[in-house]
């Protein structure tokens, strides 16, 4: 979780200050110049970024009440989850959005303490009031779902081209219980040909 959480912590500092700490003070790191405008924190892509906050936010959430027991370590996780998925929000990756969405329902679905549902209704209600006071936000999640939506986008042809992927693997791992258990292996999809 701390580890999560400072790298948080550095995409908030590059997202309000314009300065990522990694780059000044990890030597022969060098940010790819495709990426110079891309919130980024430790990670040399966004999308690894907020696939680690999507990943990292329920794991702080859960440990509210769980791990600590005193109220001053609970506030460390509520502002934990806070940053971690609001640096989600700044990798600007639809990917990770659609996952901590999931992982919310995940955790409506699943969490049987009472507790687990009162924390996570708490964190609703802020991101409810952040989407009516910071029109800003919802404009760009809006737009990224409509970019999404279109077939004739970029993003769109992405989205679609992502469940042919799906598809395509569905049939190669459904094709024996070995293939279904350890796969293909790393690498094979370059020697392996599917039309």
């Amino acid at each position: 979780f701390y580890a999560l959480f400072l790298v948080g912590i550095f995409a908030f500092v590059e997202k309000y200050f314009g300065y990522n700490p990694v780059d000044s003070f990890i030597e022969g790191y060098v940010r790819n110049w495709k990426y110079r405008q891309d919130i980024l924190s430790t990670y040399p892509h966004r999308i690894l970024l907020g696939t680690a906050m999507a990943m990292g936010w329920p794991l702080a959430l859960t440990s509210i009440d769980w791990i600590n027991k005193t109220k001053v370590k609970n506030w460390v996780f509520y502002v934990g989850v806070l940053i971690m998925v609001s640096s989600c929000y700044f990798s600007y990756s639809r990917g990770p959005w659609l996952a901590s969405v999931l992982n919310g329902f995940t955790l409506v679905g699943l969490g049987k303490k009472f507790k687990l549902r009162m924390h996570l209704s708490f964190f609703l209600i802020l991101i409810g009031i952040l989407l009516i006071t910071r029109p800003g936000v919802q404009e760009t999640l809006t737009k990224k779902i409509d970019e999404t939506m279109d077939v004739n986008s970029f993003k769109g042809q992405t989205y679609a081209y992502r469940w042919e992927l799906w598809k395509v693997s569905y049939g190669e791992i459904s094709r024996s219980i070995p293939r279904l258990i350890l796969g293909y292996g790393p690498g094979s999809t370059e020697l392996y040909k599917i039309e």
